[in-house]
């Protein structure tokens, strides 16, 4: 199964692609340990995570005793889906902070910034959550094309 196909199926259905350069020039901070990588796929999910992580902590007695059984079950679900690629969490800090998830996101198109800082998705409105950025190289080729993103003015 294709990488996209994979993320859909474990519930991460909000994706979309960025060119390498686009997404450095608003997260720099990707690039300290990305050697190889030419784009990135900006993953999320709206609510069809959460039966998912639901069945997978009634049954697996860890994620019952982690003390951030969300995080462990989105970490575990992204690296099956991703294989060997490299993973940035949106719930971790790194050496510069935490990655700018919401701007990666209107960079690759998933929608628009508005003014509470919430991506406002074209299908989904603000019913989404960003959760990490997998790292692409040349043999990749995913296009994870998204419907136009609406104009979003704040009221007058």
């Amino acid at each position: 199964m294709d990488l996209l196909g994979a993320l859909r199926d474990a519930g991460f259905g909000i994706t979309a692609s960025l060119p390498w350069a686009e997404a450095l020039a608003v997260a720099p901070a990707l690039g300290a340990d990305a050697d190889t990588a030419t784009s990135c796929l900006v993953v999320g999910n709206t609510r069809d995570l959460w039966p998912r992580f639901v069945a997978s902590y009634q049954a697996d007695a860890s994620l019952r005793a982690s003390r951030d059984p969300f995080d462990q079950f989105v970490e575990a679900q992204l690296q099956r889906c991703a294989g060997d690629r490299a993973i940035k969490y949106a719930h971790r800090s790194y050496a510069q902070g935490f990655l700018p998830m919401q701007r990666l996101a209107v960079a690759a198109g998933l929608g628009v910034l508005a003014g509470t800082q919430l991506v406002i998705h074209p299908v989904c409105g603000p019913w989404i959550s960003l959760r990490a950025v997998i790292l692409l190289t040349p043999t990749d080729a995913v296009v994870s094309p998204i419907a136009a993103a609406p104009a979003c003015e704040p009221p007058t």
